[in-house]
């Protein structure tokens, strides 16, 4: 399949810059206003948008990416879906490694791509395909960065736990993983059907 990529243009309306909230920001990519509702970073969408860019060789089959914002507490919706067509984002909850977070406080200090670390791992990742697995519904990623190049080897994959739920996050904090992005069950088939096969996943802090 040809590659949709063209080069990117980005432009930053001054209130961003001044003033650094996401509702400050005006970026634009092929002439579509991304993000107009605010919920992402400027900082991170414009990193996310470099990354991929950056690896267009891996010919990205989708319209949709995820960008995840390892900043924020698992408590908020820190997983972007950003429709480059559209440019309108929907977020939801995400739970990053037991690894990056020892002492289970909510937020994500630690990353490695390490056999056995338990952590999440920072960079740009291929949605691959999905599969049946132990967790239901999943989809395989292969890391496309030197931070997380093993992730198809460690079997960090997207999926679904019980313990990712709006309930929980009003406690202050959802569960942990082994390295995995899980996601409420109620939202792993909608994100399957617009990431799988094709999408792109950046994961920065």
């Amino acid at each position: 399949m040809k590659s949709p990529l063209k080069p990117l243009f980005l432009a930053f309306a001054a209130a961003a810059t001044l003033l650094g909230g996401p509702c400050a920001q005006a970026q634009q990519w092929r002439g579509i206003q991304l993000d107009p509702q605010g919920l992402i970073r400027p900082q991170l969408l414009s990193l996310a948008l470099q990354a991929y860019e950056q690896h267009a060789d891996a010919k990205f089959a989708q319209r949709k990416i995820a960008i995840v914002d390892f900043s924020k507490p698992s408590s908020q919706r820190r997983m972007f879906l950003l429709d480059l067509s559209s440019g309108l984002v929907s977020a939801f909850l995400v739970a990053h490694g037991r690894g990056s977070d020892s002492d289970h406080d909510s937020m994500a200090d630690r990353f490695s791509d390490e056999m056995g670390s338990h952590a999440s791992s920072l960079g740009a990742y291929l949605v691959s395909e999905p599969y049946q697995g132990s967790h239901g519904l999943s989809i395989r990623l292969d890391g496309l960065d030197s931070t997380n190049r093993s992730a198809r080897d460690r079997a960090v994959v997207v999926h679904s736990q019980w313990y990712v739920t709006d309930k929980l996050a009003e406690g202050g904090k959802v569960g942990r993983s082994f390295g995995c992005f899980v996601v409420d069950r109620a939202v792993i088939k909608q994100i399957t059907q617009q990431l799988a096969n094709g999408g792109f996943l950046f994961a920065s802090r």
